[in-house]
């Protein structure tokens, strides 16, 4: 996926001005944000987008600002954020419908029933309810991996990184798993819940199936605990299936 013409096509550029640079290490390269020079180079203009493309060799690259305080501190300017990317056409990204995501849990049920057969029938039996649940609704273009963490604050507002997940779905899958990095255990199902009526707050209405994505999402990371090979695994990956059986009806 070319992330770059992806982007290009949802925008409409007045204008672009280009450096060629040729440096040998050791060497850095400074962009200063779009914003405070924008209206310079570009006068009318309210926006830039600034980036490199590196034709040999390597680099590291940073990007300034800080992770927000947490979920729920971010989540009204991350409600806002999903309106307005759901809002923005796009058909040149991969689509990826719930039955891709049923395809997920389908998988992860296989393998929790044979890390912890004798969960093996209530991961069935919720597999059944995620099938006759699968939410119908309307695809948009979404962020695929939308959480805190790929928001970064600088100057009072907020930055969206990381759109290598990029798809095609239904909205509820960016809010459930915005809520999801709150929800380790059962324990932590109520405040995943009270962050997320914030996130409909502010998103400006409740998108359906936000329960289903959750319970995929929580599905996938049940098997965790015994993935790293935690001392008391077996209960841990018990109270994460329950909290997924718990979240579908939430």
């Amino acid at each position: 996926m070319d992330a770059l013409s992806d982007v290009l096509r949802a925008v409409r550029l007045s204008g672009a001005v280009f450096f060629d640079i040729h440096a040998a290490e050791p060497w850095v390269a400074e962009t200063p944000q779009g914003r405070s020079v924008v209206h310079a180079m570009f006068p009318g203009s309210e926006h830039m987008i600034s980036y490199h493309v590196i034709l040999e060799g390597s680099c590291w690259a940073i990007v300034e600002g800080e992770p927000p305080a947490g979920p729920v501190e971010a989540a009204p300017d991350a409600g806002a954020f999903l309106a307005m990317l759901h809002r923005t056409p796009n058909d040149t990204v991969r689509v990826t419908p719930p039955s891709h995501r049923l395809e997920s849990a389908t998988a992860s049920v296989r393998l929790l029933a044979s890390i912890a057969p004798e969960l093996e029938q209530r991961l069935e039996a919720l597999l059944r309810r995620l099938e006759e649940r699968m939410p119908e609704e309307p695809l948009v273009l979404s962020h695929g991996d939308f959480h805190a963490r790929q928001m970064l604050e600088l100057e009072g507002d907020y930055g969206v990184i990381d759109f290598d997940a990029s798809c095609r779905a239904p909205a509820a899958l960016d809010l459930a798993t915005y809520i999801s990095s709150l929800v380790r255990g059962i324990d932590d199902l109520p405040a995943g819940l009270a962050a997320l009526d914030v996130l409909r707050a502010s998103y400006g209405r409740d998108p359906a199936g936000v329960p289903w994505y959750l319970t995929c999402v929580l599905l996938r990371r049940a098997s965790i605990p015994f993935r790293v090979f935690r001392e008391n695994w077996p209960e841990q990956v018990e109270e994460r299936v329950r909290c997924a059986e718990t979240a579908l009806i939430s």
